[in-house]
């Protein structure tokens, strides 16, 4: 009887009270100037809000807003419908408000949020027999979530790499994940397992822990701040009087029990009431107590006091030790019983697994199937306490299958009682490929120089060759007497010069120099030389735009970059192939220009090279161009090559891109600026007669090489000249100090021993400062060099030559006072 008497004066004032804030609350709603709402919400999100089946709207939301509507007296106009329409219409600001919408910063720049009328978490709804247990394991899954959802949002966000599939309500989605068309669902717990009972998809259940946790509000038109207040009191109106409690147990007292917090305070009441007696005559019974136990407890106070200090001593050393291993910038692990019984985060993260993955299995698993007996031995002699190397590399292969290096230190110590080996390392894997590249760089570097000398050798032998070849085919004129022969034999010498150029090429001993190209005819080049080097059974096909127009280039640069990309194909097939080179016109328009390539506006000559090899995914072709980048093993690549035709065609002022996907092949494409307003000069190829360079004057021939003095001395002597030989500079110097008068122009070549022919030329102009100089080399000239043919105080002419050339030369200088060559003959590549 006592106990209702006590209930009943409990719900008086309750009454009471709810009844103030019922009118209050209407009169605010009033005060503020809200008469009339309209409120959309979406059609398809139970049980929150939907359409019934006679097409009305129904759900726990749309409860909630019609009790506010009631406790603050504004009327309400209620519609659903597709979720993407209701947001653009509040957005729009042809509605009032949204029955439901989570909050997120993003979406707070647009419109207002209320006080959360409820806490939705999201789990992950998996097929029955899935692996996938948790939001950890749904990278590469397709997972369907509703499109424009906060789900939506976050695995946007998060880039998890899923294959998401938007669908337009979240019944479609548990559709989807029950025919076994996706992997998960991302959806919020309630309206999942609510959507499953009322379909019956019995094959589809919720797994792991909440993967987010939203707070579900109303959403306004920003700016609305009466609305917003009218629909906060109004929900708290409802929350005071209980009707949200009966509305939330209506909607979800199924699949989640929740008290009420109303009940919770009148349990609590009947069972704090008597505890509260029982505490007082506790504290009575304490006090009698105090006087007895005062002594012990000054005994053990102080006793307590230096074990807290112990204790928090050994605390603070515990965190200091723990912030500094797991803050380390390197590997730090221990090792015991053949397994890491503890890892530090970053060992954790280069390994790819967690500490319970590698607790499971021996460490030697991580290492090169080579290296394992030894470091496991290794391992044994330090626990016996015997001497470690200081500096042990460790290789190792972690879980996404990357190799790795580490410089590890190794000491023993106790683990848990036991001895064990700590080990601190540091990973050097970046290290150690710059200095296996540097060194296959410094390979190739002497591999280059060695090139240019040989190419210089082969010159002069072609020189030889040339020279005799052109002096038989003056004796033979006809037939009968062998000049077909020697014309066969000519014209392999000349196709040898070509391959010479591009091996001086390859040496970088060529000189760099911007002219109009034919590109056409550089892509010949390149082409021919691909099939002397790469494999035979990869297939080259070319397709060439006659109309091609002429650019801005230096020839020898964009042919060993077009030697780069052709041997790169080449090894990207292995087993034979295709390689496809075309050439053409183009003007972006601005879409291309935005979504393709970077160019500024006007007309390019476009080079595209295709392989038929295994491909590249997106993250080798992000860093394709980087330097020292390379997918090849090492010491098969230096990873500059890409990296060099990037810096040559953006010196170009050009462009280059690649596209490919695995499997499936490579294109690399180049845009090098046309040349406006201009043709490329076609190169002279009729041949100088011998006739044109005759004369009578006294020429000194300098060449270390007898056979290229004496085909020099030939040609000049059955041409009219008087010719004096010298096997080096110093040579020189002395026939010239006893019949410098009679020399009115000296042949020097540069690459002879001794003092060499740029100190000979300085040495002989000192004596005869207006001497006239045709210099010959099988290198391309210097610096010094080409400042004295520029300054037009020599001339020349480049080994191997044809013998109407140089008398062409010889009689050109000395008939004029400039000795500069012609362009012409420049472009002919004579001089």
């Amino acid at each position: 009887m006592k106990r209702e008497k006590i209930t009943f004066l409990f719900i008086i004032p309750t009454v009471f009270l709810s009844s103030i804030l019922l009118f209050s609350g209407t009169g605010r709603s009033q005060d503020a100037g809200v008469k009339q709402i309209v409120v959309r919400g979406d059609d398809s999100y139970p049980p929150y809000e939907f359409l019934d089946d006679d097409g009305q709207p129904v759900g726990f939301n749309i409860d909630v807003i019609r009790s506010i509507a009631i406790a603050m007296g504004v009327e309400l106009k209620l519609r659903l419908g597709p979720w993407k329409e209701v947001r653009g219409d509040l957005e729009a600001g042809n509605i009032d408000a949204l029955s439901g919408m989570y909050y997120s910063k993003e979406r707070d720049r647009l419109v207002d949020f209320s006080q959360p009328h409820i806490v939705v978490t999201y789990a992950v709804f998996i097929p029955r027999g899935s692996p996938i247990r948790s939001i950890d394991d749904i990278q590469e899954r397709r997972v369907v979530v509703q499109e424009g959802d906060i789900g939506d949002d976050y695995l946007t966000t998060k880039k998890l790499g899923t294959r998401i599939i938007r669908v337009e309500n979240p019944a479609s989605a548990l559709r989807l994940l029950s025919a076994g068309e996706a992997d998960c669902a991302l959806l919020p717990r309630l309206m999942g397992l609510y959507l499953i009972t009322r379909h019956g998809f019995t094959n589809v259940e919720a797994v792991g822990s909440p993967v987010l946790e939203r707070k579900y509000c109303f959403a306004v038109r920003q700016g609305a701040a009466g609305l917003l207040t009218v629909l906060n009191e109004g929900l708290k109106i409802i929350q005071e009087t209980g009707q949200y409690d009966r509305i939330y147990s209506k909607w979800f007292g199924v699949y989640e029990k929740r008290s009420s917090f109303r009940n919770l305070m009148r349990y609590a009441f009947w069972i704090v009431s008597p505890l509260l007696i029982l505490l007082g005559l506790a504290l009575a019974w304490t006090r009698s107590l105090k006087r007895t136990v005062a002594g012990k407890t000054a005994e053990l106070t102080h006793e307590l006091a230096k074990r807290e200090r112990i204790e928090a001593a050994l605390r603070e050393s515990e965190d200091k030790y723990r912030m500094l291993v797991d803050n380390a910038l390197d590997p730090i692990f221990i090792l015991q019983d053949e397994v890491m019984k503890f890892a530090n985060p970053v060992t954790l993260k280069l390994s790819g697994y967690t500490i319970e993955e590698l607790g499971r299995q021996p460490f030697t698993i991580l290492l090169y199937p080579e290296d394992r007996e030894r470091i496991l031995n290794l391992y044994h002699r330090c626990l016996k306490g015997e001497d470690m190397p200081s500096n042990l590399v460790l290789r190792i292969t972690n879980k996404k299958k990357r190799e790795l290096s580490l410089e590890s230190k190794q000491v023993l110590i106790q683990w848990n009682g036991r001895p064990a080996i700590l080990i601190i390392a540091r990973d050097v894997t970046f290290q150690r490929q710059v200095e296996e590249q540097l060194r296959h760089s410094q390979k190739m570097e002497a591999v280059g120089t060695l090139a240019g000398g040989i190419a210089h050798d082969f010159n002069n032998i072609l020189m030889a060759i040339i020279g005799y070849s052109e002096l038989a085919m003056d004796k033979a004129r006809t037939p009968e007497r062998g000049s077909r022969e020697i014309e066969g034999a000519l014209e392999a010498a000349v196709r040898a010069k070509s391959l010479v150029e591009q091996i001086l090429t390859f040496s970088r001993k060529t000189e760099t120099k911007l002219t109009p190209l034919n590109l056409n005819g550089v892509l010949e080049q390149s082409v021919k030389m691909l099939e002397r080097t790469i494999p035979k059974m990869i297939r080259i096909e070319t397709k060439l735009d006659k109309t091609l127009k002429p650019v801005m280039g230096d020839a020898g640069q964009l042919n060993q970059l077009l030697l780069n990309l052709g041997s790169n194909a080449a090894d990207a097939m292995p087993q034979g192939g295709s390689l496809r080179i075309t050439s053409g016109n183009l003007v972006p328009d601005a879409v291309t220009i935005k979504n393709r390539i970077q160019l500024e506006p006007g007309e390019y000559a476009m080079v595209e090279v295709t392989d038929t090899g295994h491909g590249m995914d997106e993250e080798i072709i992000e860093r394709i161009f980087d330097p020292f980048f390379t997918t090849k093993e090492v010491g098969k690549g230096t990873g500059l090559g890409l990296s060099a035709a990037f810096g040559v065609v953006k010196a170009h002022g050009g462009h280059i891109t690649c596209s490919s996907r695995p499997g499936a092949g490579a294109t690399f494409t180049l845009f090098l600026p046309v040349l406006k307003d201009a043709t490329v000069p076609m190169a002279e190829t009729e041949t100088v007669s011998c006739e044109n360079g005759r004369g009578s004057e006294t020429v000194l021939v300098v060449d270390d090489e007898e056979a290229l003095r004496d085909i020099g001395r030939k040609i000049l002597e059955k041409n009219g000249y008087q010719v004096i030989e010298a096997s080096t500079g110093e040579d020189a110097l002395a026939v010239f100090e006893t019949n410098g008068d009679r020399v009115d122009l000296v042949l020097v070549d540069l690459g002879m021993p001794g003092m060499g022919g740029l100190k000979c030329i300085e040495a002989l102009r000192r004596i005869k400062p207006r001497l006239k100089i045709v210099i010959t080399s099988g290198y391309a000239l210097g610096e010094s060099e080409q400042r004295l043919v520029s300054l037009g105080k020599a001339a020349f002419v480049a080994k191997p030559y044809a013998l109407g050339d140089l008398l062409h030369t010889i009689r050109t200088v000395l008939d004029g006072d400039d000795q500069r060559p012609s362009p012409s003959r420049l472009r002919n590549g004579s001089f």
